[in-house]
């Protein structure tokens, strides 16, 4: 869930994590809505050290298309104030967009929008779907095979990585990478929750590749695109 929704909680839990843990590196994953309110995103950055990130969810750079994932009218704008809200206190942020069936042929377009109005992100994660939890009850509306959108995230990750910004891929197989982007993918499944799939074993890239969500609660007959082999 968002866990800034009991606003002082929050300050309270984030205060005492850097406290206690000063060295460690801490990933707040937000919708940024709250932040919105100016007042308490100053609070916030009063606690918050340069180890917490904001990784903040947005799904497209049309505002309807944004609603209509998250299910909630004008949370798009709520979002993209609480983004620059965030900025404003010079807190690190990261953009994450989960690629859907709903966004995925857009890509390259919300590439260009994050370059001309949130080029001051660290850091702009794409990140292929888990399927559990609402993705599995809205399964047939959202879920796309990442090999179906391959060369529109080749376009979207290098127009970001040739114009000085940092992009990477999150939950998408090396097979269904380009092998342009290939060095921009990451191991980003955590260890509980990954799994390879049988044919995997005889892959010269399996060690370097982030696998399949063992969480997600459809099997999937992933069809990998020729890429390596």
């Amino acid at each position: 869930g968002e866990p800034t929704l009991n606003k002082k909680q929050f300050i309270d839990v984030l205060n005492r994590c850097v406290v206690e843990h000063p060295e460690s590196n801490i990933s707040v994953l937000t919708n940024a809505k709250t932040f919105s309110d100016l007042k308490f995103t100053c609070d916030v950055a009063g606690v918050s050290t340069a180890n917490v990130i904001f990784c903040v969810s947005l799904h497209s750079d049309i505002d309807t298309i944004h609603d209509d994932l998250v299910g909630v009218t004008g949370s798009y704008d709520e979002t993209q104030e609480g983004i620059y809200n965030l900025a404003r206190h010079g807190l690190p942020i990261e953009i994450r967009h989960v690629i859907s069936k709903a966004n995925y042929s857009r890509l390259p377009e919300f590439s260009e929008h994050m370059y001309r109005y949130f080029p001051f992100c660290q850091h702009y994660a794409f990140m292929g779907l888990e399927v559990c939890g609402l993705a599995e009850k809205n399964f047939s509306d959202i879920y796309i095979d990442s090999h179906e959108y391959s060369e529109e995230l080749r376009r979207a990750v290098l127009l970001l990585s040739r114009r000085g910004l940092h992009p990477s891929v999150y939950n998408v197989p090396l097979c269904s990478c380009h092998p342009e982007i290939h060095s921009f993918a990451r191991r980003s499944i955590s260890a509980w929750k990954n799994s390879f799939e049988e044919s995997c074993a005889a892959c010269s890239k399996s060690e370097d590749c982030c696998g399949f969500f063992a969480t997600s609660t459809k099997k999937i007959a992933h069809t990998p695109n020729p890429f390596i082999d």
